[in-house]
């Protein structure tokens, strides 16, 4: 029983191709591309090249453990982060979690405007 409830739910579970694009393009290429010039205008190339490497490295660590704790609960409906905040801790955290989301994407949104428009 539990396994057909998994298999239900993987289609939710997993993003499409254009969707997987969007998120990749937007956290990790749009704000390393946009700060680029300005990082190394600061910290000279060498600096820049350390710091790029130090935030790919984190990027990729909290990326596997976003995929683990994913599939840890797996027999579980997770189709969101908001949903496992509900799983781990409790579902008043939910409201939080999808507050801190929007917040988030608002302060990408005015990063991009900010570094666009100067």
């Amino acid at each position: 029983m539990e396994e057909k409830h998994a298999e239900s739910h993987k289609e939710l579970r997993t993003a499409g191709f254009m969707t997987t694009l969007a998120n990749t393009t937007k956290m990790y290429v749009g704000i390393s591309f946009i700060s680029g010039a300005k990082s190394i205008s600061q910290a000279g190339l060498y600096g820049s090249i350390v710091g790029f490497l130090y935030v790919i490295i984190i990027n990729a660590y909290t990326v596997w453990l976003m995929v683990k704790a994913r599939n840890r609960f797996k027999n579980q409906k997770v189709v969101d982060i908001g949903d496992l905040s509900g799983i781990l801790f409790g579902e008043a955290s939910r409201g939080y979690m999808k507050a801190f989301l929007a917040i988030n994407n608002t302060l990408f949104i005015s990063v991009y405007v900010l570094f666009l428009g100067t």
